[in-house]
């Protein structure tokens, strides 16, 4: 969704959306397993700059969910199966953060894991330093983390002392 509503408001058009391995634009269709949840296909941008924006738009799309859900899960105490929802969206940061760390080849150097670093041939297309990416995306994904973790195990503690009847 990142990628589509950027690149339309960059002044492109929609020539594809898959989601799950499902064609649902031009034509509803299977378009087989990919590494990816989903993908939406951009051309025609009006803007000199409307490539490199709705490419780094996916991963700061996911960063914001991760972002929301987060907040979400700080300002009440989710039960059921909409925490369980809000925890693994949560995680979506982990889009954001592999970006960066494959430019640097370190998920193929560690985990044998290879991405294209597209997202991040971008960002530096549009003239953001290679350092400033990096410290974004590691710095976000911390923090995000750290504050997930730390809601958990506040949350834990106060079911132990006060278990839900």
């Amino acid at each position: 969704m990142g990628h589509g509503l950027v690149g339309v408001l960059a002044g492109g058009h929609i020539t594809y959306v898959e989601v799950f391995g499902v064609k649902l634009w031009p034509e509803i269709g299977w378009a087989g397993w990919s590494s990816a949840l989903g993908r939406c296909g951009v051309e025609g941008f009006r803007i000199r700059t409307g490539w490199g924006l709705h490419m780094i738009a996916g991963p700061l799309s996911t960063g914001c969910v991760s972002v929301l859900a987060v907040v979400l899960l700080w300002l009440r105490r989710w039960t059921g199966l909409l925490r369980v929802i809000l925890v693994c969206l949560s995680f979506w940061w982990i889009d954001l953060l592999s970006e960066a760390l494959s430019s640097w080849d370190i998920l193929h150097s560690i985990l044998r894991f290879r991405r294209s670093g597209v997202h991040y041939h971008a960002a530096l297309e549009l003239g953001i330093p290679s350092l400033v990416v990096g410290v974004f995306a590691i710095g976000i994904s911390a923090c995000l983390l750290t504050a997930l973790v730390i809601r958990l195990i506040c949350d834990r503690r106060r079911f132990l002392k006060h278990p839900i009847p």
